[in-house]
């Protein structure tokens, strides 16, 4: 029971931690609490910018690759068609 009391309490901090990240909940904070959150939300959004722009920075790279990897697929499907025109030619 200690346990299963201990997870609902850590439940409920969680819930209450996530609720202050989304800007809701914020009347008990006092102005250091306030303060910390604003940098912890500041160094959050420095870290999805940073991984969008990797991100944006590798898409042409991706795409790149994906191109070639296409023109080789269109190659081998030319040379087979020319192979069944020659086979039918053949015939």
């Amino acid at each position: 029971m200690k346990e299963i009391d201990s997870l609902k309490d850590r439940i409920t901090k969680l819930q209450l931690r996530q609720m202050r990240m989304l800007g809701k909940d914020l009347s008990n904070l006092s102005l250091k609490e306030v303060q910390q959150l604003e940098k912890q939300l500041s160094e959050s959004l420095l870290s999805v910018k940073a991984k969008k722009d990797q991100l944006l920075m590798e898409q042409p790279e991706h795409s790149r690759r994906q191109k070639s990897e296409m023109e080789l697929k269109l190659e081998e499907k030319k040379r087979l068609v020319a192979e069944i025109g020659r086979v039918i030619d053949f015939c």
